[in-house]
């Protein structure tokens, strides 16, 4: 494990990014060797609140990585009434 990465040691670990919105990680995991209940063979994983989308491609995984706003209702932005 290191600092940089610090779920690497976690089984089916995959790649890692800092959410900007709360400064915690999202991690793609291979879901399989991971043991996570997930419809695809990747599970990303927004660390802060526990959320999870399921990809069948790493590009896929990758970009949800990158953006937990499509897909986590607590990273997403509040909405303003009109």
């Amino acid at each position: 494990m290191s600092n940089r990465k610090p779920f690497n040691d976690r089984a089916g670990y995959v790649a890692s990014k800092i959410n900007a919105r709360t400064g915690v990680h999202n991690v793609i995991y291979a879901a399989a060797e991971a043991g996570i209940d997930a419809d695809a063979r990747y599970a990303t994983v927004c660390e802060a609140h526990g959320c999870m989308v399921s990809s069948t491609t790493l590009p896929k995984a990758r970009m949800d990585m990158k953006d937990a706003t499509r897909w986590c209702s607590s990273c997403k932005p509040a909405t303003t009434p009109v």
